[in-house]
């Protein structure tokens, strides 16, 4: 079994109105929420349903169903796919393609996992660009500025 998964290269995460449990309106809240859809006439939407009802049959789907499905051209279900995959919600296994992790409760979850991870590491540079940014500055200082005193107290 081959299993293709990409990095995440970016996560949107927008505030939206939360609807009242319809099944079809959440999965179009959830998606809007993250940034991967604009509506519930969306291709992208389309997409993630037809994958989402493939990974919880436990096969995944491959793209030409999807295709013969929702009538959409190669490259827009292609397109689409990838970019599902790119952010780290689907993965490929040989020519399916499901939810990266099984359920999608758990993809969301390794999602914050990611961006977790993410953020610190960015908070671990921005503190090393912070330390160098410092000695730089004051090795800049005028000979005089940069003199140390020592006071004793007694």
């Amino acid at each position: 079994m081959f299993v293709m998964v990409r990095k995440s290269v970016g996560i949107i995460v927008r505030r939206v109105h939360m609807p009242r449990s319809e099944l079809d309106e959440e999965i179009d809240w959830l998606l809007r929420s993250l940034g991967f859809c604009e509506g519930p006439d969306d291709v992208a939407t389309d997409i993630f349903r037809s994958v989402l009802r493939g990974s919880y049959a436990q096969e995944g789907i491959h793209s030409s169903d999807i295709r013969a499905r929702k009538k959409l051209s190669h490259g827009a279900v292609v397109y689409h796919l990838n970019s599902f995959i790119n952010r780290g919600l689907f993965v490929r296994e040989g020519r399916n393609y499901r939810l990266r992790a099984g359920t999608l409760h758990r993809s969301v979850e390794e999602l914050e996992e990611d961006v977790l991870r993410t953020f610190a590491h960015l908070k671990k540079v921005a503190k090393d660009i912070d330390e160098r940014m410092a000695r730089q500055a004051q090795s800049n200082l005028p000979t005089r500025s940069r003199r140390s005193y020592v006071i004793e107290v007694e």
